[in-house]
C-alpha cells in the first residue's frame, strides 16, 4: 500500500574476513542494506577501525584543500576515473604546498620591497645625514597606541612623523643609543618592520649578498647612496615579480594535474570511509556478521547481488529472521553456493534418498505432507541444534513456537555442504518438486547409484565419536583466528582491493566453517521484539521535496500512514487560499516552469538550490494560487471580470463587489467561513486517516476506546458548524451562527431555527459531546483492568485524561487556528492594492511609466518574495500541526542504506 512504509526484512549478514570490504562496496553500489550498530556498547574510541577512519579522514581533508585551490582558479574539473593512489595525493599535496609557500615568500619579499621602495622616493628630497632617525611601517590600528608608548618611554624627547595610507610609514627622531634600542624594540614588539635605523638603510639579502661585487664600482664611481638604494631595490622588485609570475604558472599546472584525478580521490575516499564505518557496526568473529534491514522489493535485487558477490570474492551468506506471531521466530541461512551443477544434483538426489529411508535421528517429527527441496546457487538453510543421536550426518531442529508445523532442516554429508529446506506443502511447489525429481532422470545415472551407495555407507559405518571429533576440530579453529587476529599486527590503512577469489574445495570449505563458527557466536543476538525497522519509501523528482518536507516534522514510524501523499494536495491547497492571486500565481508558475526546464541553475548558489529542488512544489502552489485568484476574481489587485458584466457569475466572486461599498464585509465573511470549512475538512481527514491507522495494525481495543469518541466529538462541534455555515450559504437565513452554536450549549431550545427539529438534534449532538469526555478517558483503562487484570493502571488514566483534556481544547484553538487563511488572504488582497493604487493605478500615463520599476519591484519582493514565504509557513504549520496532530506518530527512523553518494551520511 502506497500510503504505508515499504516492508522490511531483517537480515543476518556473514561475510568471510579476506574480502569484506570487496562485498561491501559491492553492497554499497546498489545501496540495498542498512546496517545495524553491533559495537554500541564500545567506546569510540575502542572501535576496531578508527585509526584508518582517521587516517582516510586526513586524507579527505587534503582532497578538499585540492578541490578548493582548484575551485579558486576556476579550472575545469572532467569528469575521468583513474587508479586511486594515495601516494599520488600526498605527492602533489607536498608539491603544491612547496610551490604555495614559494608564492607566498616572492609575494611578502614585493610587498617590502615595494615599502622599501617608497620610502627611499619619500626620503629622496630630504637629508638625515646629520640626524638620527629610525624609519619603519606599522599597522594603522597600531599607531597611536606605539605613539603614547613611545612618549612616555622616553619622557616626550622625541618627534614622530607619520604618514597612513594601507599602511602607516613612520620616521622617528631622537638622539643616543639607549634610546634608539629602546624604540627599536618598542617597534618590533608592535610588529612594525624597521627599515633605516641611525642613517643605514636596512638591506635585504639578496642586496647584502650583492654588496661586495658593487663595492668596487662605488669607489670608481661615487653617486648618491639614496639614489644607488632605489636602484636595487627597484631591480630587485622586478627579480621577485618574475619569480611570483613563473610561480603562478607552475602552481596552475600543478592544479590541472590534479583536476584530473580528483574526484576519483573524492569518490575513493568517500568510499573507504563508509566502509570502514560500516565495519565498526559490524561483529568480528572467525567471520563478519552484520545486522541490517533490506527492503522487500528490493529484496530480489539482494539475492542476486549475493550470489555476484560470492561468484566473484568469495563465500558470504545471509540469514533472514522472520516473526510471525508472537513468539514464532524461524531464521533461514541462504549462501551463494558455487559448486558444479552436476555435483549439486548428485546431492539433491543423496538427500532425497536420506530423506526416503526415513532415518529415525533425522526425520523424526516429520510431518505428511511435507517435501525437502535443494535451493542451488541461493542455498537455505534452517536454524536449530543437533540432537543426541545424530551421527557424523546431522539434522539441527528447528526452532519454532507452539503449533507450528513448518521445519527448517540442515543437513551435513561427509564433507560436502548440504542444505534442505522443509516445509508444507501446496499445490504449485508439489509441480515444483516432482519436476526437480524427474527432470535430471536419464542425466548421469552411474553418478547417481554411484554417490548414494556410497553416501549410504559412510552415513551407516560413521562411528559416533565423530560428533565429538568434528567438534573439538571447529573449537580448535576458532580459537586459532582468534589467537592470530590477536597477535597480528594492525593492517596500515590501504586502498579498496581484493585478491582474486579461487573457487577450490578448500576455499570454500574453509570460508564455510568459518561462517557456521560465526553464526553460532551470532546465536544469543536475534531481532529485538520492540526494535523498529526503518521507514522507506519510494518518492520521485515531484513527491521528494513533499516528503523531505514532512520528515522535517517527523519520520513516519514503520508501517505508519505517511503524510506526504495528502500534503501534495492539502500543502498546495492552503498555500493557494492564503496567496489567492492569478497574477502572483502566474509569475510562479513561470520561475517553477523556468528551473524545470533549466534545472542547471542549482549550482548558481545554495538558495538557488533550495528551489530547484523544489520546483515542482512552486508549480503546484502557483498553479493552486492561480485557482484560487480566479475565486477571489483579483489579479495584481485588480478585479478580474470572467464574465459579462451585468450577468450571471458561474464561478468565484463578482467583480463587481470589489467596487461596492460594502464589498469588504462580504470578502471577509466568504473567506473567514471558508476557512472555517477547510479547517473541518482537513482535521476530518486526518481523524479518517488515526482510524484508518489503528485498523491496519489491528489495535481495535484504541480505535474504540479514543479514535471513535474524538471522531464523534468532532463531528458535533467543527462538523456541526461547517454545516451550518453550508446551509446560510445555500439558502438565505438570517440567523447568526455564533449565537446558535452558543445556544447550543447553554439552551438549546431557545436558538433561531436553521431547519425543522433543529433544537432535537443540537440536544442528541450536546449529550453525545457530553458522553465523548469520558469515553476517551476512562474507557481504555478500564478494559485494560478487564482483560489483562492490570493493578498499576494510573500512569495508562493519567496518560489518557491529559489526551482528552488537549483534545476538546485543541477543538476551539485548532479552528481558530485556521482563520489564519482568511487574516492571511484578507492581508496579502489589501496589500496588493495598495500597491496597484499608487504605483499603476494613477490616470497619468507618464505617472504610469515612472512608477512602473517600482511596482515591479515591490510585487517581486513584498508580494511574491516575503508573502510567498509567510504563505508557505503558514500552510506548512497547518499541515504539520493542526493535521499531524490528529493520527501521526512520527517516531520511525529513515532508511539509510550503505551507499557512497556524495550528499548522504550513511
Amino acid at each position: 500500500m502506497f500510503l504505508q512504509s515499504e516492508k522490511m526484512r531483517r537480515i543476518s549478514l556473514y561475510i568471510n574476513k579476506e574480502n569484506v570490504r570487496r562485498a561491501l562496496y559491492e553492497l554499497g553500489k546498489l545501496k540495498l542494506i542498512q546496517f545495524i550498530d553491533l559495537n554500541t556498547h564500545l567506546k569510540n574510541e575502542h572501535l576496531p577501525y578508527n585509526k584508518e577512519i582517521l587516517h582516510y579522514e586526513k586524507l579527505r581533508s587534503k582532497i578538499n584543500f585540492l578541490m578548493g585551490e582548484i575551485e579558486a582558479y576556476e579550472l575545469d574539473v572532467p569528469c575521468t576515473e583513474h587508479v586511486f593512489d594515495e601516494d599520488a595525493v600526498e605527492r602533489h599535496f607536498n608539491r603544491l604546498l612547496e610551490l604555495k609557500a614559494i608564492r607566498d615568500g616572492a609575494q611578502e619579499q614585493l610587498t617590502n620591497l615595494n615599502e622599501n621602495l617608497f620610502i627611499l622616493e619619500e626620503m629622496k628630497e630630504h637629508d638625515f645625514s646629520a640626524s638620527s632617525c629610525l624609519t619603519g611601517i606599522i599597522d594603522n590600528d597600531k599607531v597611536l597606541l606605539l605613539r603614547r608608548i613611545l612618549e612616555s618611554v622616553l619622557k616626550n624627547n622625541l618627534v614622530v612623523h607619520v604618514k597612513t595610507g594601507r599602511r602607516t610609514v613612520f620616521v622617528i627622531f631622537t638622539h643616543g643609543e639607549e634610546a634608539f634600542e629602546k624604540i627599536k624594540k618598542i617597534c618590533v614588539s608592535f610588529n612594525a618592520r624597521i627599515f633605516m635605523m641611525k642613517n643605514e638603510a636596512e638591506r635585504s639579502v639578496e642586496e647584502e649578498n650583492a654588496q661586495d661585487e658593487r663595492a668596487q664600482d662605488q669607489k670608481d664611481e661615487p653617486e648618491d647612496e639614496n639614489q644607488t638604494n632605489i636602484l636595487r631595490v627597484t631591480a630587485l622588485i622586478q627579480q621577485y615579480q618574475h619569480v611570483y609570475a613563473n610561480n603562478e604558472n607552475s602552481i596552475r599546472s600543478e592544479l590541472s594535474t590534479i583536476a584530473q584525478h580528483i574526484y576519483t580521490w573524492r569518490y575513493k575516499t568517500r568510499q573507504m570511509l563508509r566502509i570502514l564505518k560500516t565495519l565498526n557496526r559490524l561483529r568480528e568473529s572467525t567471520a563478519f556478521i552484520g545486522e541490517g534491514y533490506v527492503p522487500e522489493s528490493k529484496f530480489a535485487v539482494f539475492q542476486s547481488a549475493v550470489n555476484a558477490i560470492c561468484d566473484a570474492h568469495g563465500r558470504i551468506a545471509y540469514e533472514e529472521q522472520v516473526r510471525t506471531g508472537d513468539n514464532l521466530e524461524v531464521s533461514v541461512l541462504v549462501t551463494g553456493d558455487n559448486t558444479n551443477r552436476r555435483e549439486s544434483r548428485m546431492r539433491e538426489r543423496e538427500i532425497r534418498r536420506m530423506m526416503d529411508e526415513g532415518d529415525d535421528g533425522e526425520n523424526k517429527g516429520n510431518k505428511e505432507g511435507e517435501y525437502h527441496e535443494v535451493v542451488r546457487g541461493g542455498v537455505r538453510v534452517g536454524e536449530g541444534r543437533a540432537g543426541e543421536g545424530s551421527s557424523g550426518d546431522r539434522v539441527n531442529e528447528v526452532r519454532a513456537g507452539e503449533g507450528s508445523g513448518d521445519r527448517v532442516d540442515e543437513v551435513r554429508a561427509g564433507d560436502e555442504d548440504c542444505r534442505v529446506v522443509s516445509e508444507e506443502r501446496t499445490a504449485d511447489e508439489d509441480k515444483h518438486c516432482d519436476k526437480d525429481r524427474t527432470g535430471d532422470k536419464d542425466e548421469d545415472d552411474d553418478s547417481k547409484e554411484e554417490s548414494v551407495e556410497e553416501s549410504t555407507r559412510r552415513r551407516k559405518e560413521r562411528p559416533n565419536k565423530m560428533k565429538n571429533e568434528d567438534k573439538k576440530i571447529k573449537d580448535r579453529k576458532i580459537k586459532q583466528n582468534n589467537d592470530n587476529q590477536r597477535n597480528s599486527p594492525k593492517n596500515s590503512a590501504q586502498p579498496l582491493k581484493s585478491a582474486p577469489y579461487k573457487n577450490d574445495n578448500s576455499s570454500l570449505s574453509n570460508s564455510m566453517e568459518d561462517i557456521r563458527a560465526a553464526r553460532e557466536q551470532n546465536e544469543d543476538h536475534k531481532m529485538n521484539e520492540h526494535e523498529m525497522p526503518p521507514t522507506f519509501f519510494k518518492t520521485n523528482i515531484f513527491t521528494r521535496p513533499f516528503q523531505e518536507m514532512n520528515d522535517v516534522y517527523g519520520v513516519p514510524s514503520y508501517r505508519e500512514i505517511n503524510p506526504a501523499p495528502f500534503t501534495i494536495v492539502t500543502f498546495p491547497f492552503l498555500f493557494g487560499a492564503m496567496f489567492g492571486d492569478v497574477g502572483h500565481g502566474l509569475i510562479l508558475v513561470l520561475i517553477a516552469v523556468a528551473f524545470i526546464m533549466r534545472p542547471g541553475l542549482a549550482r548558481a548558489h545554495e538558495m538557488v538550490e533550495m528551489v530547484v529542488n523544489g520546483r515542482y512544489m512552486l508549480l503546484a502552489c502557483g498553479v493552486a494560487s492561480m485557482y484560487f485568484g480566479l475565486l477571489y476574481s483579483e489579479c495584481f489587485g485588480v478585479a478580474l471580470p470572467l464574465f459579462k458584466f451585468g450577468g450571471v457569475t458561474y464561478f468565484g466572486v463578482d467583480p463587481s463587489w470589489h467596487e461596492a461599498r460594502n464589498g469588504m464585509n462580504l470578502m471577509n465573511s466568504l473567506k473567514m467561513k471558508m476557512s472555517v470549512v477547510i479547517g473541518t475538512l482537513h482535521m476530518g481527514l486526518g481523524l479518517g486517516l488515526a482510524a484508518f491507522n489503528t485498523l491496519l495494525s489491528g489495535d481495535t481495543l484504541l480505535f474504540y476506546c479514543k479514535v471513535l469518541p474524538r471522531i464523534l466529538s468532532f463531528a458535533c462541534f467543527a462538523g456541526y458548524l461547517s454545516v451550518l455555515i453550508v446551509i446560510k450559504w445555500i439558502r438565505p437565513f438570517k440567523p447568526s451562527i455564533i449565537n446558535t452554536i452558543v445556544l447550543m450549549y447553554t439552551d438549546p431550545f431557545k436558538a433561531e431555527l436553521f431547519y425543522p427539529g433543529q433544537q432535537y438534534v443540537q440536544l442528541f449532538m450536546l449529550a453525545l459531546f457530553a458522553m465523548c469526555m469520558p469515553w476517551m478517558m476512562a474507557s481504555y483503562p478500564l478494559m485494560l483492568f478487564v482483560r489483562h487484570r492490570r493493578k498499576n493502571l494510573s500512569d495508562v488514566i493519567i496518560h489518557f485524561g491529559i489526551e482528552a483534556i488537549e483534545f476538546n481544547i485543541g477543538l476551539i484553538s485548532n479552528i481558530s487556528s485556521y482563520l489564519r487563511i482568511w487574516a492571511v488572504s484578507l492581508a496579502h488582497s489589501q496589500l496588493t492594492g495598495i500597491i496597484h493604487k499608487y504605483t499603476m493605478g494613477s490616470s497619468s500615463v507618464l505617472l504610469r511609466i515612472v512608477t512602473a520599476p517600482v511596482w515591479l519591484a515591490a510585487t517581486m519582493v513584498l508580494m511574491v518574495a516575503l508573502e510567498g514565504l509567510s504563505s508557505s509557513l503558514h500552510a506548512m504549520r497547518l499541515n504539520w500541526i493542526e493535521f499531524n496532530s490528529k493520527f501521526y506518530d512520527g517516531q520511525g527512523n529513515a532508511f539509510e542504506p550503505l551507499n557512497f553518494d556524495e550528499d548522504s551520511d550513511a
